[in-house]
C-alpha cells in the first residue's frame, strides 16, 4: 500500500526537489523505478539491512528460503512484460499451476489455478534487480515534516534531501504514525487495516510429503478447516 504527502501548495505549482520514497519493498522500489525512468530525481530510504520488504529471503542451509511472499502470479499485461524480462534474465521461472487441498476428513485433492512463478535466488532478488541504479539509503524514518522549502523526512542514521513529494510505501497504520502537523488530515484517512504475519521455516532430513499430492508431486497446499 502506498500513500503520498505533498507540500501545501496549489496543484498547479510543483515544488522543486526530489521525491523521497520511504519503504524499500516491491511497491516502493517499483514507484521509485518509474519515477527514475521518467527523469525525476528520487531517493529511497528503508530501515532494513537489505531491501525487499515482505518479499524477504534468507539463506539457510546453503539455499535461499523465502520468509515473505513465496511465489507470484501474473494477471496484468504490463506486469507480464516485467516478469518475462525477469525470466530472460534468469531471475524467475515458471513453477506450478496445481496446489493440493488439505482438509479434515477428506483425501487430498488438487486445485488448478494460475501459474505460480518462483525465483532461484529468492523473491528478494526481484526487488534488488528492480532497484539497480537507484539511490537507496538505509535509515529508520521517524516523521515527515513540512517546511518553507518543501518536505523534510527525518530519519535516524541518514541525512535526506528536502523533498518536493514523499511516498510512504507501507501499510496505512505505519504511514499514519509518520504524519502529523500539516499532514494530520492525510493521516486520518489512512484507515485500511492490515494483519501481522508470522513466518515459520522448517527443515526435514528427507523429502516425505509427496503423498499429500494426488499427482504424486507436492508443490504447495491450501489448508482448509483449520485455524
Amino acid at each position: 500500500m502506498s500513500t503520498a504527502a505533498t507540500h501545501p501548495t496549489t496543484p498547479s505549482t510543483p515544488v522543486a526537489g526530489p521525491v523521497v520514497v520511504v519503504g524499500g519493498g516491491l511497491s516502493g522500489i517499483a514507484c521509485a523505478r518509474a519515477l527514475h525512468d521518467a527523469g525525476r530525481e528520487v531517493v529511497v530510504v528503508d530501515r532494513g539491512h537489505r531491501i525487499g520488504g515482505r518479499m524477504a529471503s534468507k539463506r539457510l542451509e546453503g539455499r535461499p528460503v523465502d520468509t515473505g511472499a513465496s511465489y507470484l502470479t501474473v494477471s496484468d499485461r504490463r506486469f507480464a512484460e516485467v516478469v518475462e524480462a525477469w525470466r530472460v534474465a534468469g531471475l524467475a521461472h515458471r513453477w506450478t499451476d496445481t496446489f493440493s487441498v488439505l482438509e479434515p476428513g477428506a483425501d487430498p485433492s488438487a486445485k488448478e489455478g494460475p501459474v505460480r512463478w518462483g525465483t532461484p535466488g529468492g523473491m528478494r532478488s526481484l526487488v534488488e534487480a528492480l532497484a539497480e541504479g537507484l539511490d537507496v539509503r538505509r535509515g529508520a524514518v521517524e516523521r515527515v515534516e513540512s517546511g518553507d522549502d518543501g518536505l523534510r523526512v527525518v530519519a535516524d542514521g541518514v541525512d535526506l534531501p528536502t523533498a518536493g513529494a514523499v511516498v510512504l510505501a507501507m501499510p496505512d497504520e505505519q504511514a499514519a504514525r509518520l504524519l502529523g502537523g500539516d499532514h494530520g488530515a492525510v493521516a486520518a484517512r489512512l484507515t485500511r487495516p492490515s494483519e501481522p504475519v508470522i513466518a515459520l521455516v522448517a527443515r526435514w532430513p528427507e523429502r516425505a510429503w509427496d503423498s499429500a499430492a494426488p499427482g504424486g508431486a507436492f508443490h504447495g497446499a491450501f489448508v482448509n478447516g483449520d485455524d
